[in-house]
């Protein structure tokens, strides 16, 4: 992402505002730690329920693929996601450059989400063929 790539992102969510701002590091907000520690942050948020949903329906489908195809198939989309790591973070196309600079030429889905597509298309398209799969 931008956030791990550069030090500058698109404030107000598109870059025809020409909004180029220094990312913001995280900062420990007070009470927060105090409020996660006793599990408040559980039975206040729903995104917690639909976690667990879908953590069942996770172990379902593990168990009717089998473990070791799972494990297999884990296995490659971790490697497929250290090589486009590796290889596409210079390439991406950010909305802002490195020098806070609006960037005309981004690759991203939308804002500053699913950038670097072609170099994430050449990666996985060599990868295909290189295990017979193109």
């Amino acid at each position: 992402s931008s956030k791990r790539a550069g030090s500058y992102e698109d404030w107000g969510g598109d870059s025809k505002w020409g909004k180029c701002q220094p990312t913001v590091k995280p900062f420990p907000i007070p009470g927060t730690a105090e409020y996660m520690a006793n599990g408040g942050h559980v039975k206040d948020n729903l995104d917690y329920i639909l976690y667990a949903a879908a953590n069942r329906s996770l172990d379902r489908t593990i168990a009717t693929l089998g473990s070791d195809f799972f494990a297999k198939e884990l296995s490659l989309h971790r490697l497929l996601q250290h090589l486009v790591n590796v290889e596409c973070v210079d390439q991406a196309q950010f909305p802002c450059t490195k020098q806070g600079k609006i960037n005309p030429e981004t690759d991203c889905y939308y804002q500053d989400c699913g950038c670097g597509r072609p170099c994430v298309d050449r990666v996985l398209q060599r990868e295909r063929n290189q295990m017979g799969l193109a």
